[in-house]
């Protein structure tokens, strides 16, 4: 990413004072084990789906001059000098040279995918409009003429035409827009991009059914998703038109190198999927990199392989079924992980890319588990096991059937059933492990599952499984939904408790466990309802009562809160005086029913 985005700056800002980043060492990833102890384990992609090669994807810089052997099976076209203003600079006037290398390049690498990022209008069929309002501190945004909806969207559409004629058969996939959200690359409405969007989607698939056309990027955020958003406007819009994409795409980049943020944050695109009825339509990210803190030094070889392992693991964990990693040859500034040196050699970070994809690329994929801190994630039944931990180190012990361990360099040493190994960060594979069980299934759900609501949380209980599956429980999980908050156990664990719910809020609960195979079926609670409901308000009285009263003993008061511009009400009348520690109680229960509301009036949305 050459432009420093308004997303990115506004992380820049934030984490400039974290002295998080600064404390890493090779024994610590998560900047919040709060977060990860409420990340979802259970896969979010089938017990048994294969990891496809394309979810290791790349966007390469120089590709206009050679043809880099990344390891990559997709290859994104960005920030390559050939966008739509690049190759039409006249109307009708097109240059093809730039594009025509990148392209031949691109084959060149051996990616079985090619995706083209459509977009960034020529100032000849820019509609001009005013610029956003300056971001204190930071200055203007979207002074580029690129980022203008085109003065008329058959323009647009001509130009995706003449592209599509021309490389038919080359260019597998396309993009419609590059991050619209953001105005430093786009500054039209989301209901004319969605209309774009639909048009495009046609007018490609009128020419070749084949091709994949993904939408415009979103980078989730908390309140991006938000009725009034660009983000839900856009989808929402898609939704009403049929939903005229084969990929939903996003681009992430998440703070402090904290992998666990970037779940929490691909959380939120999920739900809002969901929510708009969407939630079968594959995931791309667009751009995977971890943002870089400003005045730091980079993180080490160590941690940039850690991270670059987990940001694969966690793809698949996820439900991403394409990550392209930005970038090769590409140091930008804002990005915190590099794959290649100022001289162009491969870094460390590029040989546990080519490694993790050497791992799971093409095999049958189960889940992950965690228990006592340690993560442990299944292949090919069990045949092979990545393990790691969030931070810090621990030692673990063999599994029958284990032959070799391998480390992110690609270097296998041997290790047999019963011997001792260590986990950290940096992601191991065990190799022949469990292979006694390759005949094992799931586990059976848990028993007798009782959920019970808490204060801001869900305290879960059950006995174990009827059947294992024939293979060890590594531990168990429960979800509450359909928010996704989670908590572990160990193998032998019958409760955990769901921290970090509105009091008042109604939930599902599932509980399953999770074995070498994979994921077990659901025990299921129907409905539990956090901490306790807020007391319904009294029935009006015949005469108008003030907001605060005192009557001889009895003090009565009306206490509001409000939350996300949703404001609730309780009243309530005590005997004697009433207090601070009162107060404090019923502005708690009245920000509980504004939550509450909150929760219900957006469901229905």
């Amino acid at each position: 990413m050459k432009i420093l985005t308004t997303s990115r700056r506004e992380l820049a800002s934030a984490i400039v004072a974290s002295s998080l980043v600064a404390g890493l060492t090779g024994a610590a990833l998560t900047s919040s084990p709060a977060q990860a102890a409420t990340t979802a384990t259970k896969s979010t992609q089938a017990a048994s789906s294969t990891v496809p090669t394309t979810l290791f994807g790349m966007n390469v810089n120089g590709l206009s001059g050679s043809s880099p052997d990344t390891g990559a099976s997709a290859i994104r076209l960005w920030d390559e000098g050939v966008t739509w203003k690049d190759i039409e600079p006249q109307k009708n006037q097109y240059n093809f040279s730039g594009l025509d290398r990148v392209v031949s390049n691109a084959e060149k690498t051996g990616a079985a995918d090619i995706t083209y990022v459509l977009g960034m209008t020529p100032r000849w069929a820019s509609i001009e409009q005013p610029l956003p309002p300056p971001i204190p501190g930071l200055g203007q945004t979207g002074t580029n003429p690129g980022t203008l909806h085109p003065d008329a969207d058959q323009t647009y559409l001509d130009y995706v035409s003449t592209v599509v004629h021309r490389y038919r058969g080359r260019i597998n996939s396309y993009q419609i827009w590059n991050e619209a959200e953001l105005p430093d690359f786009y500054r039209g409405s989301p209901i004319a991009m969605a209309n774009l969007t639909k048009k495009t989607y046609d007018l490609i698939k009128s020419i070749d059914q084949s091709i994949k056309v993904a939408g415009a990027g979103s980078v989730p955020r908390p309140g991006r998703f938000e009725v009034g958003r660009f983000a839900y406007e856009y989808l929402n819009r898609l939704r009403e038109l049929g939903w005229p994409v084969d990929a939903h795409v996003v681009s992430i980049y998440p703070e402090n190198a904290d992998p666990n943020l970037r779940i929490s944050y691909m959380h939120l695109a999920t739900e809002a999927y969901k929510a708009l009825g969407a939630g079968n339509i594959p995931v791309w990210e667009s751009e995977m990199n971890y943002a870089a803190v400003q005045d730091k030094p980079r993180l080490g070889d160590y941690l940039d392989q850690a991270l670059v392992a987990r940001a694969y693991i966690d793809a698949q964990n996820i439900g991403i079924s394409r990550s392209f990693w930005y970038s090769w040859a590409g140091h930008w500034r804002g990005s915190a992980i590099y794959m290649t040196t100022n001289g162009g050699a491969p870094t460390r970070a590029a040989i546990a890319y080519r490694t993790v994809k050497g791992w799971m690329a093409g095999r049958i994929w189960h889940g992950c588990a965690v228990s006592e801190n340690v993560t442990r994630c299944s292949l090919d039944a069990g045949t092979r096991l990545i393990y790691y931990r969030d931070s810090g180190q621990s030692s673990a012990t063999a599994p029958t059937g284990t032959s070799n361990i391998c480390s992110l360099d690609g270097n296998c040493s041997a290790l047999t059933a019963g011997q001792n190994f260590q986990v950290g960060p940096a992601p191991v594979l065990l190799k022949g492990a469990g292979a006694a069980f390759s005949a094992a299934t799931t586990p059976t759900a848990p028993q007798k599952v009782k959920a019970t609501g808490t204060n801001e949380g869900i305290n879960v209980e059950w006995t174990a499984s009827a059947s294992d599956g024939g293979a060890p429980i590594m531990g168990y999980s429960a979800v509450s939904l359909p928010d996704g908050n989670s908590c572990q156990a160990g193998p032998t664990g019958t409760s955990c408790t769901i921290a970090g719910l509105p009091n008042g809020a109604t939930y599902r609960v599932i509980v399953h466990a999770t074995n070498l195979v994979g994921a077990g079926k659901d025990g299921l609670v129907e409905r539990v309802i956090v901490g306790t409901p807020p007391p319904p308000i009294a029935a009006p009285r015949p005469t108008p009562t003030p907001a605060s009263s005192s009557n001889g003993a009895k003090t009565c008061k009306t206490i509001t809160k409000s939350y996300k511009g949703v404001k609730a009400s309780v009243r309530a009348c005590v005997k004697g005086k009433w207090t601070s520690k009162l107060t404090k109680t019923y502005k708690k229960k009245a920000l509980a029913k504004a939550k509450k509301q909150y929760m219900k009036s957006h469901r229905k949305r």
